[in-house]
């Protein structure tokens, strides 16, 4: 009977402990929110930058200060968009930026007539 209880005491000490890092990356995500909801071209520098090196939501806080950033010339757009899709080539929303990036950009690209 002794062990029965020992055995349920340390599941739900795992059990509690696996609940608490997915609690505290939603925290993060939910901080992450709250930042980007509030955020405007004047304070998204200093409200997203530091979600950068996050690896739950880094790379939407990236994206989001490349959308906030003063207007940046098209080849500057389609360069530092480039370099996001470079560390995270399954971002789907940088791929848009990219296209739109392109698409804004006076250089003709090889596969454009």
């Amino acid at each position: 009977m002794m062990r029965v209880r020992e055995m349920r005491f340390w599941t739900a000490l795992v059990v509690g402990g696996l609940s608490a890092a997915a609690m505290a990356q939603g925290w993060t995500a939910l901080r992450f929110g709250l930042a980007e909801a509030l955020a405007d071209a004047t304070s998204a520098e200093s409200r997203l930058q530091p979600f950068t090196g996050d690896d739950l939501v880094g790379d939407l806080a990236e994206r989001g200060l490349l959308r906030f950033a003063s207007p940046l010339s098209p080849h500057a757009r389609v360069d530092a968009v480039g370099a996001l899709l470079g560390r995270t080539p399954l971002n789907g929303g940088a791929w848009l930026d990219l296209a739109i990036a392109r698409r804004a950009s006076p250089l003709r690209w090889p596969y454009q007539r």
